[in-house]
């Protein structure tokens, strides 16, 4: 199998967020960043404090609407 470094995006058609922000969300005591790579359609979401001061990343595995748009890349 091939290895490739990620491209992550943003694009709002398929993380979704806000118009302006795309691929953000907030969760009240977090902000939640949500992206996907444009080479395998993989999710990555990381969620940051408020005041930054933690920070988790979790990987999401692709599914049929990033794939789509990762082949489309």
């Amino acid at each position: 199998m091939a290895t490739h470094r990620h491209n992550w995006q943003s694009p709002h058609t398929v993380v979704g967020g806000d118009e302006r922000n795309h691929g953000v969300w907030s969760s009240g005591a977090a902000v939640i960043f949500r992206e996907v790579c444009s080479c395998c359609g993989k999710y990555r979401r990381t969620a940051s404090t408020h005041i930054g001061t933690r920070r988790t990343t979790t990987f999401e595995p692709a599914d049929a609407k990033s794939s789509a748009w990762a082949s489309a890349q």
